[in-house]
């Protein structure tokens, strides 16, 4: 009954075989690790052997049945810290890509905004330039309509000065010969 009752505890662990040895497993039939039965043996002995409704079953000490059950409560809770690890890793290196992925694109983005921005204002730069060229070409032809209006201007006032000149000289001219005229005409009355 004893012994029973530590199976039970254990949960549902049966102890017992034919040969004398321990067997430890679930259906009663199934075999012990060898570290697992030099920690039985390392913490207590097996206490006694009891013959049980033609069974026979080892009567193990607590101590050592607690030290099995935390050896197994510790392996399967390190196997789970473990694969916990291994799925936070897995979580940040998932992070880790699409945070990748989105600075990446927001690189692009960034770099397409710039590119806009550059080519928006190379052509303003360009429509300026043209616009000043333009500007340029209207007053050089402003320029050279005024310089052409004042070289007719000033051709036909040297044409006037000429014209005026030579009547200047054709009335004295002709005021000398009507004056020479008049003197020799008052010279040949006198004499």
């Amino acid at each position: 009954m004893a012994a029973a009752a530590a199976c039970r505890r254990v949960g549902g662990y049966q102890f017992g075989g034919n040969s004398g040895g321990i067997g430890f497993g679930r259906g009663g039939s199934g075999a012990v690790s060898p570290s697992t039965l030099g920690l039985i043996s390392q913490n207590r002995k097996i206490s006694q052997l009891v013959n049980s409704n033609g069974r026979r079953l080892f009567l193990v000490d607590t101590l050592a049945l607690n030290a099995l059950i935390q050896e197994t409560s510790l392996s399967k809770f390190k196997s789970e810290v473990q694969n916990s690890q291994d799925h936070h890793f897995s979580l940040l290196q998932h992070e880790t890509e699409k945070l990748r992925n989105d600075i990446e694109k927001m690189r692009s983005e960034l770099r397409h905004e710039v590119d806009k921005l550059t080519a928006g204002q190379r052509l303003d730069l360009n429509l300026e330039r043209g616009r000043i060229r333009e500007e340029l070409a209207n007053q050089n032809a402003e320029t050279t309509n005024l310089t052409n209006k004042l070289d007719g201007e000033i051709h036909g006032l040297r044409a006037q000065l000429e014209a005026g000149k030579y009547e200047v000289i054709k009335y004295c001219l002709g005021t000398l010969v009507s004056i020479s005229a008049v003197g020799l005409a008052a010279v040949r009355i006198l004499m």
